[in-house]
């Protein structure tokens, strides 16, 4: 799932980045927003009235909630960051890794789990070379867009409905992995590297059967754990 450099082409590399970016902005603000809360570092009196409150002096701190998932982010980052090493075989010579990305999105938010799936991706890419540089931006845009919101959107939409909650969990897990696996067939399709007509079939077979991995150590990790699902 981790593209490497050279397999995509340049154009569709620094296209991926820049929406990777726009991404991680937006997610950044809405996070921001969420866990942190506007105090008056001071105020200032006038002569012959109340103390006003300037906005010039307000500052933004972490409240005791922010607190909390800010260190959940952490020890479900660090997790799924050991978890992506792990490998387990599929057939005919290949394996898979569960990919977290809606597992993160569904305990700790969309944008949350857009932004710690994307430093697990940046790390490796950076200290291990599991994944390109270049392709960074589409990495993140396969398991964090599609994976994370897409996942959880798509998790909120079926939640209307009366089915089981894990049996929702379990299905939306399963078409992530094969989301993003599309996604990345149509990447390396659109560069040239491989027919559309080879590696479509080719990814999206394998990663529905990889996607069974990842419903399992979904709600495997989410009972364990005994996580909380986000309720934005």
């Amino acid at each position: 799932m981790h593209l490497p450099d050279g397999i995509i082409n340049n154009q569709i590399s620094v296209g991926f980045i820049a929406v990777a970016v726009g991404f991680l902005i937006a997610s950044f603000s809405k996070l921001r927003k969420s866990l942190t809360e506007k105090v008056v570092a001071s105020k200032l009196a006038l002569a012959d009235g109340p103390a006003i409150e300037s906005p010039v002096n307000q500052r933004s701190l972490l409240t005791k909630k922010g607190k909390e998932r800010m260190e959940l982010m952490a020890m479900l980052g660090a997790l799924i960051f050991a978890l992506q090493m792990i490998n387990f075989p599929v057939t005919n010579g290949t394996s898979g890794h569960l990919i977290g990305g809606f597992l993160l999105a569904v305990t700790l938010g969309p944008w949350a789990g857009l932004l710690v799936i994307s430093m697990v991706l940046a790390v490796q890419s950076l200290v291990f070379a599991d994944g390109g540089l270049l392709a960074l931006g589409a990495n993140i845009f396969n398991m964090g867009v599609i994976a994370s919101l897409g996942g959880y959107f798509l998790y909120r939409l079926l939640s209307i409905s009366k089915l089981p909650q894990f049996v929702i969990i379990g299905f939306v897990s399963w078409l992530t992995v094969v989301s993003a696996s599309l996604f990345c067939a149509l990447e390396i399709g659109l560069s040239g590297t491989i027919n559309f007509s080879a590696v479509v079939p080719a990814m999206v077979k394998i990663h529905s059967l990889i996607g069974l991995g990842e419903v399992l150590l979904t709600v495997l990790i989410i009972k364990a754990l005994r996580l909380k699902l986000y309720e934005g």
